[in-house]
């Protein structure tokens, strides 16, 4: 019973932000959406393992509410009411020689990769035949990953000038479908096999359509079940059948379907439900500001001085995006940090309705609102900050200079 009432308050939520802003694709109604249905598949009691998830307790129901109400109550409160409509932006000069810059050095960063430590075609085959395929790929060196990072955000940028810029040369659209292409089939599918990374490309490429009132709400339903088979696919391609993810909710073929959505789901809540259950102390700032306190006090976060307790169920080591927050300050940290992610999301979407360069930031944002449910993508980790702040920086250069243009030819009707 207690999962039905998330699901209706996740659409509730949502149409209420959608409505006020006028946007179906608003990103905090988008993120409350996600964020109560993912809450009300975890919760259902039919599906759970008795030996390996606990009843969640009263406090774990506040903290999951009282975050979801948050977003909505500053999505709503402080809404900016915009009309997704085709729109025609040309980027700067600026822009385009960092971006080409940028993507020269994102490819040589995976090609110095694959010299130094290899990645043979032969593995490749393997893995796929059984197994995890990045267990078979090296570490990546310290440093030149950041440019490797970025490959899925620079793939945004390359779609964003595809879409929106009326003055393009026929080479130069040439480099960014090459870049697109390299990006999504060779990086993300083959080279890093990584669902994550082609995630980011996926749901900023749908933001992007929906800003420009090529999206409407049915099609949001039809490809997000698009992207959920996509995912469960990719899942196989990682792992082999036998694995829990795969089997947790019996052998037939419609149960393997979907035992990598639910456990995926399921288990980041079960790991902040163990947080919950258990006597951790609070630790105010130092689990959420990780990523800024870390050069200051990397001795003590090493030696175990700042404590921070990490709850895993079997190899399932994700957790919300609420974990840190709770671990510092509790339910108050489920309710404040997350109404401070709400607000500078309204004030992104406030911005690019008057510079629509702004969206390029909010398409790199959009697998932070889907998954909050499965982790601090907005600012858990330094390597999860760095390309949100150089797709900032383009944002900017997009419109640096007296040669960027931008026209919103008509709205979405």
């Amino acid at each position: 019973m207690s999962s039905f009432f998330l699901l209706i308050a996740g659409l509730l939520t949502y149409f209420g932000v959608a409505q006020r802003t006028r946007n179906m694709f608003a990103p905090c109604a988008l993120m409350c959406l996600f964020w109560f249905v993912a809450a009300a598949i975890a919760d259902m009691a039919s599906l759970k393992d008795p030996s390996l998830q606990r009843p969640w307790e009263l406090e774990t129901y506040g903290a999951i509410f009282l975050s979801g109400l948050s977003v909505f109550t500053v999505g709503f409160l402080c809404a900016v009411p915009s009309r997704p409509g085709r729109f025609v932006s040309n980027p700067s000069i600026w822009f385009r020689r960092v971006l080409n810059v940028l993507f020269i050095c994102s490819i040589a960063a995976v090609a110095l990769r694959l010299y130094l430590f290899g990645f043979s075609p032969e593995k490749l085959l393997m893995s796929m035949a059984g197994g995890d395929i990045k267990a078979e790929r090296s570490d990546a060196i310290p440093g030149v990953h950041y440019f490797e990072i970025l490959t899925p955000y620079l793939c945004l940028c390359a779609l964003y000038e595809l879409h929106s810029a009326s003055n393009l040369s026929p080479s130069r659209r040439r480099v960014l479908k090459w870049y697109a292409f390299y990006a999504i089939a060779l990086y993300c599918v083959v080279f890093s096999a990584s669902r994550g990374t082609l995630l980011i490309v996926i749901s900023g490429a749908m933001f992007l359509y929906a800003q420009s009132g090529r999206l409407k709400s049915m099609h949001l339903i039809f490809l997000g079940c698009a992207v959920v088979a996509l995912m469960s696919a990719l899942s196989f391609l990682r792992m082999s059948a036998g694995t829990v993810a795969n089997s947790f909710l019996g052998d037939q073929a419609l149960q393997t379907f979907f035992s990598p959505i639910y456990t995926y789901v399921a288990f980041n809540f079960e790991n902040l439900n163990s947080l919950i259950r258990s006597d951790t102390s609070h630790t105010y700032v130092f689990y959420s500001l990780k990523f800024l306190l870390w050069p200051f006090l990397k001795n003590d976060y090493e030696s175990g001085l700042i404590r921070l307790t990490n709850f895993d169920t079997l190899f399932f080591n994700a957790r919300t995006y609420l974990y840190p927050f709770y671990h510092d300050l509790g339910i108050f940290g489920c309710v404040l940090y997350p109404a401070l992610i709400a607000l500078v999301l309204v004030k992104l979407q406030g911005s690019a309705n008057r510079d629509k360069s702004k969206i390029l930031m909010l398409m790199g944002l959009q697998k932070p609102i889907w998954f909050a449910f499965f982790g601090n993508y907005f600012f858990g980790e330094l390597v999860l900050l760095v390309p949100l702040i150089v797709m900032y920086v383009l944002s900017f250069l997009y419109r640096f200079g007296n040669d960027a243009q931008t026209r919103i030819s008509r709205p979405a009707e």
